[in-house]
């Protein structure tokens, strides 16, 4: 008969909760007692079984991420790095995309996905800590970029970045810099009200206060990119450079200015933000956001809570950098 985790738990002298943590790699287990128990259930030939775990403790072996959609490189990163370590864990992910306020409402009231998952974890999806409670039903919930401290949450220290993408902007010369967001202002948020406010104070800081003008809401796609520099080209005196909330966007940006004739970065230097894998490629200066860090961070969490962690909300400040290529130089005379 194959031997059970109650067999190695008895061996090893621990609970089976510490069994658990110890062959799942998880923290807050003493190197001395992950060793012991890995040695017993060396000796037992022990094989954890994650299903018939789950179906013993009636759970169902499934974490939920609901992220606002899959067309931004960010949110579709972040699926990867959940599966990856849930599925270390023995979990499955379902994924569940919400991009209006009508789909979040009908989720958050009559949708039965949370009964088909153990936790939670809600990125960049705007909602605030009450209504993250109410989603996990009990369950374990963590949340990316939201500012939510009933529950665990983990963000981008994205003001940093924006503020040193304006200051690397600002030494090269330029002080006509426009910002292009990504469409959102709800305060559940935490990057969109962060960077708009570090771009406007580290303007002002310059000496530069006349900006209104030069900050500029878009949908968070190329597309979006590219309508709002169009915008910001069509103006009499328009920037020389620019500063776009993703590099999705970004890169529309830059297609557009290129379809008028303008040279990059000479006649427009362009920052992006997130540093995805296609930033290189192009030469794109851009905030370097640790998505797979926040992703793997906020996964554990839920994993640490339904191993039976009961501490207290823990919250969490990633740090970015800003990545220096080819999109940005010094401003032509005009």
């Amino acid at each position: 008969m194959p031997a059970t985790i109650d067999d190695v738990a008895a061996l090893a002298g621990v609970s089976t909760a510490t069994v658990s943590r110890a062959l799942r790699g998880l923290p807050n287990v003493a190197v001395a007692t992950r060793e012991k128990v890995q040695r017993a259930a060396d000796l037992l030939d022990y094989v954890a079984d994650p299903a018939a775990s789950a179906l013993a403790a009636g759970r169902t072996a499934t974490l939920g991420l609901v992220v606002p959609g899959m067309g931004r490189w960010a949110h579709a990163r972040m699926l990867e790095v959940v599966q990856d370590r849930a599925g270390a864990a023995g979990y499955d992910v379902l994924p569940v995309t919400l991009a209006s306020a009508a789909a979040r409402e009908f989720f958050l009231t009559r949708h039965p996905f949370r009964r088909r998952v153990d936790g939670l974890v809600v990125a960049e999806v705007p909602l605030d800590g009450a209504e993250l409670l109410r989603l996990g039903e009990g369950r374990p919930v963590a949340a990316i970029g939201l500012d939510a401290p009933e529950v665990d949450t983990v963000v981008a220290d994205d003001a940093r970045g924006i503020a040193e993408a304006t200051t690397h902007l600002l030494s090269l010369g330029h002080v006509d810099i426009a910002f292009i967001g990504g469409g959102s202002s709800d305060a559940r948020l935490v990057a969109p009200a962060a960077r708009r406010s570090a771009f406007t104070s580290t303007l002002a800081t310059a000496g530069i206060e006349e900006v209104v003008h030069r900050v500029v809401e878009s949908q968070a796609s190329s597309t979006g990119g590219a309508a709002a520099l169009s915008l910001l080209l069509d103006e009499v005196d328009p920037p020389t450079a620019v500063i776009v909330a993703s590099d999705e966007m970004a890169l529309g940006a830059m297609e557009v200015a290129r379809s008028r004739g303008l040279d990059l970065p000479g006649d427009l230097s362009v920052v992006g933000v997130d540093d995805q894998p296609v930033a290189q490629f192009v030469g794109l200066t851009t905030v370097h956001r640790d998505v797979a860090r926040m992703a793997a961070r906020a996964c554990d969490w839920v994993l640490e809570r339904l191993d039976g962690s009961d501490v207290p909300a823990r919250h969490e400040v990633v740090a970015t950098s800003l990545v220096k290529r080819g999109s940005t130089a010094p401003p032509r005379t005009r």
